[in-house]
């Protein structure tokens, strides 16, 4: 009897945790899912690459900026309270030249006011390594209201030199449940 009540009790905080995991993630996309700004565009500043990723034109220093749209969410229950990307800077956080930067903002539909950050995340803060790495924001409380707010990402990839490589492949916001 108390193997049996082992067994249930066990399978019952699998289901409940397999159900916390999967409702976990809400939006992500491809860098190049996103919309490059009108200069990044006018002046050809970046390509994109085969795996959905964006990254600097050869030879071209300028700041590149992509808006990803965020139309909605897939799961239920509480919204996102983390932002991942996953991305390449070859500078490491001991040099600031060169950066991957992703805000979430939200600017209210009404008056189209100037957008209001919620959460960031840079290369230029640890961990930021030489190779490919996905890292996340602290956690962040926002209620999400799609009804009055528009909702976007900002990322930003900027260098100093043609040596320096920064690439962003993806951005995702999901629900840490600890």
């Amino acid at each position: 009897m108390t193997t049996k009540i082992c067994l249930i009790t066990l399978l019952a905080a699998l289901l409940v945790a397999n159900k916390a995991e999967a409702a976990g993630q809400y939006w992500s996309t491809p860098a190049a899912g996103c919309v490059p700004d009108s200069t990044s565009i006018t002046n050809q500043r970046y390509v994109s690459n085969a795996v959905g990723a964006v990254l600097h034109r050869p030879g071209n220093l300028d700041l590149i900026t992509l808006n990803c749209p965020i139309t909605g969410f897939h799961g239920s229950g509480d919204g996102p309270n983390r932002m991942t990307m996953t991305y390449r800077d070859s500078t490491s956080t001991l040099d600031t030249a060169a950066f991957v930067r992703a805000t979430l903002t939200r600017t209210p539909k009404a008056t189209g006011a100037s957008p209001t950050p919620i959460a960031t995340l840079s290369s230029e803060t640890p961990p930021a390594p030489q190779t490919i790495t996905t890292a996340s924001t602290p956690v962040f409380t926002h209620t999400f209201d799609f009804e009055n707010n528009f909702y976007f990402v900002r990322v930003e990839l900027d260098r100093r030199t043609t040596s320096q490589i920064v690439i962003v492949f993806g951005v995702y916001l999901y629900r840490y449940i600890p």
